[in-house]
């Protein structure tokens, strides 16, 4: 089958009004996608055809209809939200261990008279300015972890 272009992901669900699903496209413009039927198996449907639009987000269809169903690997949910913690919690001990070494690098190398680094300290610029970027870079992936 070729590959074809389908209603942008994310598909969306208002669920105060209908059972329809919904995409907003690039323009602005709504799509209404489908309706399901306004039953308890109707609600379960469209939940869980959201769910796997949503998550295939990114792949084509061809890679889709290339891989067969028992190829997929299904961790529960637990196990990945446990390895997503664990993972945050070595990001946060690695930033705090990265800002202590940056600030024992500042105290080891800034003139005791001014409190400040030499300009023409290079070693130690250096290395302080690289370790406040993998600072910043882990900031930014925390955030993105504790925001979900």
């Amino acid at each position: 089958m070729s590959e074809q272009l389908h209603t942008p992901e994310p598909w969306r669900h208002d669920y105060a009004n209908t059972l329809n699903v919904y995409s907003q496209g690039d323009c602005g413009l709504v799509y209404e996608i489908c309706k399901f039927p306004d039953t308890d198996r109707g609600v379960l449907d469209l939940l869980r055809t959201m769910a796997c639009v949503n998550a295939c987000a990114g792949i084509s269809t061809l890679e889709l209809e290339r891989v067969r169903i028992v190829e997929l690997p299904n961790p529960p949910y637990h196990e990945l939200k446990q390895q997503r913690d664990e993972l945050l919690a070595a990001a946060q001990a690695a930033r705090l261990q990265i800002a202590k070494d940056r600030d024992d690098l500042f105290e080891c190398h800034k003139n005791q008279s001014t409190g400040r680094m030499e300009t023409d300290d290079v070693i130690g610029r250096d290395g302080f300015n690289k370790l406040s970027a993998l600072i910043n870079q882990l900031d930014s992936a925390i955030a993105k972890v504790e925001s979900k």
